[in-house]
């Protein structure tokens, strides 16, 4: 009732050293939804490993819902994602937009969101595609990104880049 998961799995584990028949069920069910909450509040509080490990468990107890898994898929995709950081930026963007759409403050131990990624990612990759002279491509990024947050380092990059893209007619 507490919503203190992470204590009544503890509890549960204890009950369970004493005594691996009491209300087998009962208990089983108080397990399932101990876990499956405790990798919910692991997730939304950064620890994705953590609660996708959580999750892992809960599945011992019975199928997770469809909140649960969908979580599960994002923090996956989410870890996927950091994965390529700075080496694949099209391919992070590719997957952060989803899991931006899905959960949009999914964040990991850096305390970056979903949000904060894609945006980030739409930046970088629109200044790959401008130092590879690829101006056009370059500006739909560096829209995508400004339309999600003011930026002033970008903003006179992405004017210049528009410039390029649109040169006045002669």
């Amino acid at each position: 009732a507490d919503k203190q998961w992470a204590a009544a799995v503890e509890t549960l584990d204890n009950l369970r050293k004493l005594s691996r028949e009491f209300r087998a069920i009962e208990v089983d069910g108080m397990y399932y939804v101990g876990l499956r909450y405790r990798g919910v509040d692991k997730i939304l509080g950064g620890s994705l490993e953590e609660g996708i490990y959580d999750f892992a468990l809960t599945e011992r107890f019975g199928p997770l819902d469809n909140e649960a898994n969908a979580l599960r898929v994002n923090s996956r995709n989410y870890i996927n994602g950091a994965s390529f950081w700075g080496l694949d930026w099209k391919q992070v963007i590719d997957i952060f937009g989803q899991v931006y759409l899905a959960v949009p403050n999914l964040r990991d131990a850096s305390g970056w969101t979903a949000s904060d990624r894609y945006r980030i990612a739409n930046g970088r990759y629109a200044d790959q595609l401008a130092g590879q002279g690829d101006y056009c491509s370059a500006e739909y990024f560096y829209a995508q990104a400004l339309s999600m947050s003011e930026d002033q380092l970008l903003g006179p990059t992405a004017t210049a880049v528009y410039d390029l893209c649109h040169p006045p007619a002669t």
